[in-house]
C-alpha cells in the first residue's frame, strides 16, 4: 500500500499530539523529596498544576457546547469511536495511549491473537492496521 507523504505526516503530528494529551493526563508523581514548612512531603509541581487547573470553559457552537479542554475533547472523541467503530478505537487505543505505543505489526499481532482467542475469523495484516488508523483517526478529528 502506497500512502503520501501528506499522509503520513498528518498521521504522526496527530497521533502525537493525542498521545501527548494521553500521556499528561495525570502526573506521574504526587510528591517530592522534599519537605514544607509544615514537615509534610511537598506536593510535585506536575501535581499541583494539575489539581489546581482552572476548569474547562465551554463555548457554544451550532452543534451545542464545545470544551476548550483538548484533553476533555480527546476523551470524548475516543469514547465516541469505542461506540461507533471498535476495532478502529483498538488500532488508535494501541498507538496512542499504550506505554510504549505498539508499532503496526506488534498491533496487528495483538488483534490475531484476540481474535484466535475469541474465536473469530478475522485476521490483520499491517495494511489493515494501517487502514484502520488513517481512518480512526478521521473519525477522531471529525468528532474532536
Amino acid at each position: 500500500m502506497e500512502l503520501s507523504q501528506d499522509v503520513l505526516v498528518g498521521l504522526n503530528t496527530w497521533l502525537g499530539f493525542f498521545r501527548s494529551l494521553w500521556w499528561d493526563e495525570t502526573p506521574m508523581k504526587i510528591h517530592q523529596r522534599d519537605f514544607d514548612s509544615g514537615g509534610f512531603p511537598e506536593w510535585h509541581p506536575e501535581f499541583a498544576k494539575w489539581l489546581f487547573h482552572e476548569p474547562p470553559v465551554r463555548e457554544f457552537y451550532d452543534g451545542g457546547y464545545r470544551h476548550e479542554d483538548a484533553r476533555l475533547r480527546t476523551t470524548r472523541a475516543f469514547r465516541k469511536l469505542r461506540r461507533k467503530a471498535p476495532r478502529e478505537f483498538d488500532v488508535l487505543y494501541l498507538l496512542v495511549a499504550k506505554r510504549p505505543p505498539l508499532g503496526l505489526v506488534q498491533i496487528a499481532e495483538a488483534l490475531n491473537e484476540r481474535a484466535e482467542r475469541l474465536g473469530k475469523e478475522d485476521r490483520y495484516q499491517t495494511e489493515d492496521v494501517m487502514v484502520l488508523a488513517i481512518s480512526g483517526l478521521d473519525k477522531t478529528l471529525k468528532w474532536w
